[in-house]
């Protein structure tokens, strides 16, 4: 089973999340519906990767405790093999693009984003992770 974590300071960001995420097959991942752990809190999130392994992180760039490019590099001295998949509302700021330049492989979507395309990083990015 597949564990994922989801972080965005917005709850209702979380809960349509959580909904996008019930909604994929089973198929289309490992057979079983994923177990899904969701925080507002980016320093919480921190703490429970330290108690636990996920296999993908989302999580918003913009956060007001801890920037998301922040919380992603403390997340991956934790849990470094962690699928991660970024949230913005301005997917097109080049700075952006220049924050995450040196994180490998993270897909960056827009809010709101195409259910289809969230699918479809959230399945690629964990058939990479496999292989």
């Amino acid at each position: 089973m597949y564990r994922f974590l989801l972080v965005d300071d917005e709850p209702q960001m979380l809960s349509v999340l959580g909904r996008v995420l019930a909604a994929i097959p089973v198929s289309e991942l490992d057979g079983e519906q994923p177990d899904i752990e969701a925080f507002s809190s980016a320093n919480l999130a921190l703490r429970r990767a330290d108690e636990v392994m996920f296999d993908l992180v989302i999580f918003d760039l913009q956060m007001p405790e801890v920037s998301g490019v922040d919380f992603l590099s403390r997340l991956l001295t934790r849990q470094p093999k962690i699928v991660r998949i970024c949230l913005t509302g301005d997917p097109e700021n080049p700075a952006v693009e220049g924050a995450l330049q040196s994180f490998d492989d993270c897909p960056v979507l827009g809010k709101p984003w195409r259910n289809s395309e969230l699918r479809s990083a959230i399945v690629n990015g964990l058939a990479g992770r496999a292989t």
